[in-house]
């Protein structure tokens, strides 16, 4: 049997100050970009502390937000590396840009045969800038074979309605799948023509 993942959320908080330094020194490395200061997290947190997440995962997980799902390259890395949960929270204000996320997040999960968990934002927020308008509907896809939904869809909410989903995913049937899959993405791949390398391992 596969080991249980286990995945906690709480509201973020000023004590997790350091590590959001650390991870925005990670992420912003080689590209740049200014890493938060205190008052700035004091301040979002002030304004729109209920919005402030913080994911505690202890299994094989990733996460890609919004926009960066729509790239493969990343997704195909994490694979490589064992994922089974691909995490895509995002923000949306038309359908079409909604679209784009939630397409680009079932073929991540068909390509690279996981699970993918997309959580977006609906309603407005007059108090924040540029959250006027949004549209999204949460959603958990899965592979496309035999032992998945047909249409890859394991569970979603109601279109643009505030609403939390409560999912089980069974991870046994991703190694199933890896083995002796009807199509097996990963495998099938042409590594022989050509590869993908991320450029500054230290930071992967």
């Amino acid at each position: 049997m596969t080991k249980d993942i286990t995945v906690n959320l709480r509201n973020l908080s000023l004590k997790d100050y350091d590590d959001i330094v650390e991870a925005m020194q990670v992420a912003y490395s080689g590209i740049g970009g200014a890493v938060w200061k205190y008052s700035q997290l004091k301040k979002l947190l002030n304004v729109f502390p209920e919005g402030q997440i913080c994911v505690e995962v202890n299994g094989k997980v990733g996460i890609l937000i919004c926009y960066d799902v729509e790239f493969p390259e990343v997704g195909r890395i994490m694979a490589e590396q064992g994922l089974e949960i691909l995490f895509v929270p995002f923000l949306t204000d038309t359908q079409n840009g909604y679209n784009r996320v939630r397409h680009c997040a079932q073929a991540r999960a068909i390509e690279n045969e996981c699970y993918v968990a997309i959580a977006g934002s609906v309603g407005n927020l007059p108090r924040v800038n540029n959250m006027d308008i949004q549209y999204a509907q949460s959603a958990v896809f899965s592979p496309s074979d035999f032992s998945f939904p047909t249409n890859t869809i394991v569970s979603e909410a109601t279109p643009n309605t505030e609403m939390t989903l409560i999912v089980d995913v069974n991870l046994d049937l991703l190694k199933e799948l890896h083995l002796n899959g009807s199509v097996r993405n990963l495998k099938d791949r042409r590594t022989d023509l050509y590869t993908l390398r991320w450029n500054n391992k230290q930071n992967v």
